[in-house]
């Protein structure tokens, strides 16, 4: 466990140990961490609630404990206790088989701590296994914190724009959500500042105001679990966020204003590393200072800030400030620091280089000082070689700053090929989880596809075999066997049909027909159908033919188109007892299609099963002949040709199957 370190008052923490100890119940010292959040003593209620709940084996309690803890080490800089916390956590999540909020927190916040120390590459490293981890459990959460981590790369590495659209996918992912009200506030605070910096007045105001409306419902919320505040950092934040926007609107007075307000919350004594809250209002009151030309207090409050933390914003103001007052050299050295800061962590060979050149540069001064002493010698002399030098260092300084650059684009290209390579990697997962899904369906169609055509086959067969044993039976008349005879050779046709279709079928599906398009002309090919079916018709059914053309011939599959069309008849035969049986031919010129339609008189088709015929083996009768296959075979042999095959279902007197073919003349 954690041991306070300093503490002022041993005695309070005696107490507080006493009272922890007396809980009777884990939900109280939930509510003691409650009441003490920001006070030291909380830590002795963390640590009890933690050991608690670890005997009465309550995860819930446990992580609540856990995260209380981590936040705790994470405002005392205890990194090591917090990477010892963090791992305990994994090691839990691991044994138990659970994929919390906590674990994704607990990463999240390890991932600042380490970029503050400038450890970018092992932050993109656990950030893409921390998004793949989220990814392959679907927790949307653990994707919001993959997506801030970025963020916060992008915001130490000083890519602010980038850095704008990582926070605000991150808030667009929690107000989905609808909780974590406190996250969304944090979110919120890099958004309103990156956009303060970027210039884009209109997004921050936006943005401000959603903070006060999140900030309301953080308070209500904290209100019913009787959390309070000795100060409310985030009440303070957006004070001074407001101050912020109207200095950038150039409203002083109305930033005069608000900054009294903001000021009520600074104690005297407080230090810039204690909260965000506290450095960002000196920060803001050190510009109100600048826009007011006060530059001795602006100047005072920089250095009270950059004593504490050298933070790149404030030193950039401090350029500035130094810049507008004339001081160069000063503005100059602060320059140098910021490029110092900023190069560090990615090239430290450049680090020596830039310590070089600055010391090339005083050496430089030193001897222009001697020189001053001998101006009246040697002035001319003096002159060229300070400009000489000058040149010299102004030419190492552009070297320098092109290096610079060409560094910084090839770490850009590296950090986008691994952002493009795990998005391959997310495709390629998703790609063959589809195809496993798809192997899945095929694999369900073709056990369907066995069990339908052995129960197809089956029927005609067992007639085949029982006739065939009648015909050898001595008992049997003649007549019977010539009965017998003619019921064998209608279900051996009836065999050989169906294995046709099926083999028609699986041609046109695995795309081994090759269609031989030559001119066809089409009044002779429905003639020619007309003609094939009329042997199989009773002499209660007429057959008819209207045409709309003499004759007419378009570039087809002529052989392709002349099989849909008999079995459209050949289906309407099937059906029709009595009546009449009309094939149509019509050309429309304006559409550029031919449309084809038999229609009949038979019982028709139930509108709800009108599209289902079209599937394998579906039959409306299932004691009539026939595979269920020919209606199949029809759209499919329709789509090879580029038309399609449909029901009229306004038709009431029967069926009507209308064949469109596309043609260019």
């Amino acid at each position: 466990m954690i041991e306070e370190e300093g503490s002022e008052d041993d005695l309070r923490l005696q107490n507080t140990r006493s009272v922890a100890g007396s809980a009777k119940t884990l939900t109280e010292l939930e509510n003691y961490i409650n009441k003490y959040y920001d006070q030291p003593e909380v830590i002795v209620y963390i640590e009890a609630l933690l050991s608690e709940s670890f005997q009465a084996d309550s995860l819930t309690f446990s992580f609540k404990a856990l995260s209380e803890l981590m936040i705790y080490c994470h405002n005392h800089g205890m990194t090591d206790r917090y990477n010892y916390w963090v791992d305990h956590i994994d090691s839990l999540v691991e044994e138990k088989k659970i994929n919390p909020d906590i674990s994704y927190d607990a990463h999240l916040n390890k991932a600042n701590m380490m970029l503050e120390s400038g450890q970018y590459e092992q932050v993109i490293a656990d950030a893409i296994s921390l998004y793949d981890k989220a990814h392959k459990n679907d927790h949307v959460y653990g994707m919001i914190c993959s997506s801030d981590i970025l963020g916060l790369i992008y915001l130490y590495s000083r890519r602010d724009s980038a850095a704008l659209v990582a926070f605000r996918d991150v808030l667009s992912g929690l107000e989905k959500l609808g909780e974590y009200p406190g996250y969304q506030l944090r979110v919120l605070s890099y958004l309103i500042d990156l956009n303060l910096c970027l210039g884009n007045i209109d997004e921050a105001k936006e943005y401000l105001a959603k903070y006060e409306q999140v900030l309301s419902w953080r308070d209500e919320e904290n209100k019913k679990k009787n959390i309070v505040y000795e100060i409310n950092w985030y009440e303070w934040l957006m004070s001074s966020f407001q101050v912020n926007l109207y200095l950038h609107q150039d409203k002083l007075e109305e930033a005069e204003k608000e900054l009294a307000i903001a000021s009520s919350f600074y104690k005297e004594g407080m230090f810039p590393h204690e909260d965000y809250s506290v450095y960002y209002f000196l920060y803001t009151k050190a510009f109100y200072y600048k826009k007011l030309k006060k530059y001795d207090e602006a100047l005072a409050l920089i250095d009270f800030i950059l004593a504490d933390n050298p933070e790149f914003e404030v030193m950039k103001l401090k350029v500035n400030i130094l810049s507008e007052t004339g001081r160069f050299e000063e503005a100059l050295d602060v320059y140098n620091q910021i490029y110092q800061i900023t190069e560090k962590d990615n090239n430290e060979s450049l680090i020596r280089q830039i310590n070089n050149l600055r010391l090339a540069y005083d050496i430089n001064e030193q001897n222009v000082r001697e020189k001053e002493l001998q101006i009246n010698k040697i002035q001319v002399e003096e002159k060229q070689r300070l400009s000489a030098c000058v040149i010299l260092i102004s030419l190492v300084l552009l070297i320098l700053f092109i290096v610079l650059f060409l560094y910084y684009r090839r770490i850009q290209k590296l950090k986008d090929a691994l952002i493009v390579e795990r998005n391959s990697l997310i495709i390629s997962r998703e790609n063959l989880n589809q195809e496993k899904k798809n192997a899945e369906i095929a694999n369900q169609l073709k056990n369907a596809f066995i069990a339908n055509i052995s129960h197809e086959i089956r029927t005609p067969l067992n007639a085949i075999v029982g006739f065939s044993c009648l015909l050898s039976d001595p008992v049997t008349e003649e007549e019977e066997k010539v009965g017998f005879v003619n019921l064998i050779s209608k279900n051996t046709n009836l065999l050989l049909n169906l294995v046709n279709d099926v083999l028609d079928l699986s041609r046109l599906e695995a795309g081994t027909v090759k269609l031989a398009i030559e001119p066809c002309e089409l009044v002779g090919c429905c003639r020619e159908a007309l003609s094939n079916i009329r042997y199989y018709l009773s002499s209660d059914i007429k057959l008819t033919f209207d045409t709309s053309v003499g004759s007419f011939t378009i570039m087809t599959a002529s052989q392709q188109l002349s099989q849909l069309i008999s079995r459209l008849l050949d289906n309407a035969v099937k059906f029709t007892k009595e009546g009449e049986i009309n094939l149509s031919l019509f050309v429309d010129e304006e559409a550029r299609i031919v449309r084809f339609t038999v229609t009949d008189t038979g019982p028709g088709i139930p509108l709800d099963k009108q599209e289902k015929i079209f599937e394998r083996f579906e039959k409306l009768d299932e004691f009539s002949q026939g595979s269920g296959l020919g209606l199949t075979i029809c759209r499919i042999i329709a789509e090879h040709l580029g038309g399609e095959v449909n029901i009229d279902p306004e038709y009431t007197n029967g069926a009507r199957f209308v064949f469109t073919h596309p043609y260019i003349n």
